[in-house]
């Protein structure tokens, strides 16, 4: 995975905001009445061709998924929907 299927997944996907600030890019979910930050990316990161695995565990663990739901969803096999159902059952 790139940065830039990241971005698709968290940005177009799942509809999460985009927070750019000096030296992170962070994505926000809205849910209900509170915005959870799902994933904290470095500009300085986002130049390289692959995603750093601690990136993705962290993204998928902030996300309330494993690594395998996370791929999931990324690869289209796991709707918005789906996922909201996910979260809220797991929050």
């Amino acid at each position: 995975m790139n940065f830039r299927q990241l971005r698709h997944t968290l940005h177009g996907k799942l509809g999460a905001s985009e927070g750019r600030e000096k030296d992170h890019v962070y994505y926000y979910l809205s849910i209900g009445d509170k915005d959870h930050r799902v994933s904290k990316v470095s500009h300085s990161s986002r130049g390289s061709d692959k995603v750093e695995e601690y990136i993705i565990l962290d993204t998928a663990h902030r996300m309330k998924l494993s690594k395998g739901e996370f791929s999931q969803f990324v690869n289209c096999s796991l709707n918005k929907d789906d996922y909201t159902k996910l979260w809220q059952e797991r929050a």
